[in-house]
């Protein structure tokens, strides 16, 4: 998570080619000094107890002003993961779980090393994010992500294991691939297992622009419309007809 904060007493910044380009602690102006002799620069990475920081705009040279910000990146640890009513970013080393009656929205490039369970959710949003295992969505209840009120959406993700999503309430349209919210060129999901989309009641459901390796799976729905899905094993139920 990314946060403007106070800085530690001392930090040292380098550039992309691998050299220290400022010496904290960081004034208006800039690094006090450099490694180079002069007063240097900190537009870039420092690491101090634990933490990576982020310099945004501090210069110190003959004329001008820094624009006097530091962000800190905390490095989350190892384990499970709880999103409940909030935006998470980063990397989750373990499954990430979106509780009953909670939204959760992913759309930072989030990386999930695990599994990415939803258990009776009231929204997601999830966009251009990486799980290492299966993605399950299970009871959604509602649509309630205020960044996509009234559609469940996944688009432009990566999944190593099956996304399976089902049983979802009728207030829980889903948007997998296509749709009004982050629709269009680029949205389409890579699913490497297998994608089941079962039993879910609400009508304006669209299924569209993925590719699977396995199957594709559409049964039960309300409605399902879609396109352009590349599967590499069978399409059966109401996602028959939906390859290029």
């Amino acid at each position: 998570m990314r946060n403007e904060i106070d800085q530690p007493s001392r930090l040292t910044f380098w550039n992309q080619n691998g050299e220290i380009e400022g010496i904290g602690p960081l004034s208006t102006n800039g690094p006090e000094s450099s490694a180079k002799g002069t007063p240097g620069n900190a537009s870039g990475p420092s690491v101090a107890d634990g933490s990576v920081y982020w310099g945004s705009g501090y210069s110190r040279s003959a004329e001008g002003n820094g624009n006097n910000k530091l962000y800190a990146f905390s490095i989350r640890p190892a384990g499970n993961v709880v999103c409940a009513n909030e935006a998470l970013a980063g990397l989750v080393r373990g499954n990430l779980i979106v509780p009953a009656g909670d939204w959760c929205d992913l759309t930072n490039n989030v990386t999930v090393t695990g599994n990415l369970q939803l258990r009776q959710a009231a929204g997601v949003r999830i966009v251009g994010a990486t799980v290492g295992g299966n993605l399950e969505a299970d009871r959604v209840a509602g649509a309630s992500d205020p960044s996509s009120p009234g559609l469940d959406v996944i688009c432009g993700t990566t999944i190593m294991g099956n996304l399976q999503v089902h049983d979802s309430s009728v207030d829980a349209p889903w948007s997998i691939g296509g749709g009004s919210i982050g629709g269009g060129a680029g949205c389409g999901n890579t699913v490497s297992g297998n994608l089941q989309f079962r039993k879910n009641a609400a009508t304006g459901n669209v299924v569209s622009g993925n590719s699977v390796a396995g199957n594709l799976q559409c049964r039960d729905n309300g409605a399902v419309t879609g396109s352009g899905n590349v599967v590499g094993g069978s399409i059966s139920g109401q996602c028959t007809g939906t390859r290029p």
